[in-house]
């Protein structure tokens, strides 16, 4: 009503939990099960209303092979932008040592003094058998 900037989110989700870094969520946070050395297909999906988000897991490399329902020649990255609405197809193989790696999105934002949600949000990437950490 205003034609003013759109309120700041409160939060963002990963497969609508909020991740271990909020205080809100920590006992709901999302643990994503992988094979050591399989290959596994992520499809990543920005459904933010304004808000590029880039996207990253911990110690792991991301094979993008579609954007935006197009075929893309593969290419390799350790972090995505996705704008709002974008949607991703990406790769990654549990090649790394059996334990839990971080799954992240975070806001990307360039304007000076424009306010948004400056927090991350996160899933577990757990590998199959590897240790339980104890809290």
């Amino acid at each position: 009503m205003t034609g003013g900037a759109p309120n700041v989110s409160d939060a963002y989700t990963i497969n609508g939990q909020h991740g271990d870094l909020y205080n809100c969520s920590s006992q709901d946070t999302v643990i994503v099960p992988i094979d050591s050395s399989k290959t596994n297909l992520l499809r990543v999906i920005n459904a933010a209303l304004n808000q590029p988000l880039l996207f990253s897991v911990a110690n792991h490399k991301l094979t993008v092979v579609r954007a935006d329902t197009s075929y893309t020649k593969p290419f390799t990255t350790t972090v995505l932008m996705l704008g709002p609405g974008q949607t991703t197809d990406v790769l990654i193989t549990g090649g790394q040592s059996p334990a839990r790696y971080y799954l992240a999105a975070s806001a990307y934002f360039n304007t000076q003094n424009a306010a948004f949600e400056n927090t991350t949000t996160t899933v577990i990437l757990k590998y199959k058998y590897a240790p339980c950490i104890p809290n």
